[in-house]
């Protein structure tokens, strides 16, 4: 199943663990690209958190962003 990415303003809705929105969807997960390039951190994770909710969102759940 091809996960769909949301628009650019609702990305900026939500962040990886560390609070940045700088991601892209990669491999079933999630690669921020601020957690490698500015931390030296692993990139790579497996949720994301809604900043509106607090909730963390899985991959599949973006597949009904619009």
């Amino acid at each position: 199943m091809a996960t769909r990415t949301p628009t650019r303003i609702e990305r900026h809705r939500y962040r990886c663990p560390h609070g940045h929105a700088n991601w892209e969807p990669r491999d079933g997960g999630f690669y921020c690209v601020t957690c490698l390039t500015r931390w030296g951190r692993d990139p790579y994770f497996r949720e994301l958190e809604d900043d509106q909710t607090g909730e963390t969102v899985n991959p599949e759940a973006l597949d009904g962003i619009e």
